[in-house]
């Protein structure tokens, strides 16, 4: 099923606090509702754009603040939002 997030996440994910059914859906749902940080994906023209937004401000991650947000394809931006929101929660 392609909403189900790849394994090596789950374990990641875990480690943060999250123990629910590992979706896409239902984990950056936990992201919002737990650390504050609302997160989406935009498609423009032939990219997708995603982005990561709390207390006001849009966020990238510390260690990585000049990675691209533009992706040939969802599933790619999905994956890449996640590995953000993972590096950004880490670093707090």
């Amino acid at each position: 099923m392609e909403d189900l997030i790849p394994g090596g996440y789950i374990t990641k994910i875990k480690k943060l606090g999250y123990e629910g059914s590992p979706t896409y859906c239902k984990v950056f749902n936990w992201f919002r509702e737990e650390w504050g940080y609302t997160s989406w994906i935009e498609k423009t023209d032939k990219d997708y754009n995603y982005k990561i937004y709390a207390k006001g401000v849009y966020h990238r991650p510390i260690h990585s603040p000049n990675k691209s947000p533009y992706c040939k394809d969802y599933l790619e931006a999905k994956i890449k939002l996640l590995d953000e929101l993972i590096l950004i929660v880490e670093e707090i």
